[in-house]
């Protein structure tokens, strides 16, 4: 773990501290508990730019790392909520530095959020494996910056807002491509858009472009993404689109990875009728299908396996044991 961009200790150099060779993870110095004033805004600020110069994972120190100076205040419960969020959306989820940072003693509804974030985080490993196989194979990006200075994008699949102040909305700038909400997949934002968007306080601004394909490891229903039987599978959440997409996705047992054996590509293609799921390539692997889609007319997998939609969710399941070369043909309604 290495500095990347530092602002605050640059001597008014906005220059990077570390080689790439040497920082495989990243984070952007010791920031003070407050949203201002050397707080949370000059954390971002830095991790905003150690993107630009093109560090592959930058994160920061959830809440601040120390007490600002002459003050006998303690570090806002909002604000480490809103730190926690957005650390657990990047592959390196730091804590540490000065006064409370036990997440449970605080209260309950701040602990079934941050216990909410951290599942995700941990469910989005494979995800930051995969992307940064791909980083280092000059065939991908891991993280990389978005329209605003306050927000991100983590690979092609998902946008992410930092919430700078205690205010429960904020606007977000959204790239090229169809945009979910990821909390509310009912609503969708598209390329060019800027909108005003309501944050409370248990969720943070993450949306996901419309063709993503996100390797998970689900163990539990606390993020939302499956339950216990998920356990000991991978999860693929797919968001099938308009055009082809294809994604790598990179078997996390093995070290270093072994391009013939631990890499699957997993393509959706749309057609005149619906879309085609294909998993090509890597070892079998028990895997499940969690596809975003109206609920279809007709689903043919081959070799033949057990699927079932969920209305409330709108999502398609798909199980697949032992999954290896497999293709799923998905008719929609006409």
């Amino acid at each position: 773990m290495v500095r990347s961009a530092d602002i605050a200790n640059s001597g008014g150099l906005d220059l990077r501290h570390a080689p790439f060779d040497a920082a495989p993870l990243t984070w952007t110095g010791d920031q003070r508990h407050s949203w201002t004033d050397k707080g949370l805004d000059e954390a971002v600020r830095s991790f905003h730019r150690a993107l630009q110069l093109g560090y592959p994972v930058v994160s920061s120190d959830t809440g601040g790392y120390q007490t600002p100076r002459n003050t006998a205040l303690k570090m806002p419960r909002l604000l480490y909520l809103r730190w926690a969020q957005w650390n657990a959306l990047t592959p390196f989820f730091l804590i540490g530095g000065h006064d409370e940072h036990r997440p449970w003693k605080f209260d309950d509804a701040f602990l079934e959020t941050f216990r909410r974030y951290m599942w995700l985080h941990h469910e989005l490993v494979p995800f930051y494996y995969s992307q940064h196989v791909q980083a280092s194979l000059k065939e991908g990006r891991l993280m990389h910056p978005g329209p605003r200075a306050d927000e991100y994008l983590l690979g092609d699949a998902f946008l992410v807002g930092i919430m700078t102040d205690d205010k429960p909305e904020r606007e977000m700038t959204f790239p090229e491509g169809q945009w979910i909400d990821y909390w509310d997949i009912k609503t969708t934002y598209r390329g060019g858009q800027t909108v005003r968007v309501q944050v409370p306080e248990d969720r943070s601004p993450v949306f996901i472009r419309t063709g993503a394909i996100v390797a998970m490891n689900v163990e539990n229903n606390l993020a939302g993404h499956g339950d216990v039987s998920s356990k000991g599978w991978l999860t693929l959440d797919i968001y099938p689109g308009e055009r082809r997409s294809e994604a790598a996705v990179w078997d996390t047992a093995n070290f270093p990875p072994r391009t013939g054996r631990d890499r699957t590509t997993v393509v959706c293609e749309p057609g005149s009728s619906g879309f085609t799921i294909r998993l090509d390539g890597g070892s079998p692997r028990n895997t499940i299908l969690r596809i975003w889609s109206p609920k279809p007319a007709q689903v043919e997998a081959l070799p033949r396996t057990a699927w079932r939609y969920d209305v409330a969710d709108q999502r398609l399941w798909v199980r697949l044991p032992k999954a290896h070369n497999v293709k799923v043909a998905v008719k929609r309604n006409e």
